[in-house]
């Protein structure tokens, strides 16, 4: 179990055509960090954007600020929530 885990954050765009949501996947597992799929809703045309809530988790808050920082460089952002849930997070800002 990891010791540091963000509840909830969401990717949205085109998850699937793009490949972004295998881009935010690919940097949390490479980043020594884990994450579960909460919720995924697809675009019905190629217009349609689509969203995944996910879990992120990592052994240290370091380390998951640091993977936090790369999947928002993809297009993930931390939903608002979490900003007041989580204090620490406030020090950066979330797309």
């Amino acid at each position: 179990m990891r010791q540091c885990i963000l509840p909830r954050s969401s990717v949205s765009g085109h998850l699937i055509d793009s490949g972004l949501l295998l881009r935010v996947f690919d940097s949390v597992a490479n980043l020594g960090g884990e994450f579960k799929i909460l919720d995924t809703e697809f675009g019905k045309t190629k217009e349609d954007k689509g969203r995944a809530i996910i879990q992120v988790g990592a052994d240290t808050c370091e380390e998951l600020d640091e993977i936090l920082s790369r999947v928002r460089e993809l297009g993930a952002e931390v939903l608002d929530e979490m900003m007041q849930s989580w204090p620490w997070l406030s020090k950066t800002v979330y797309a």
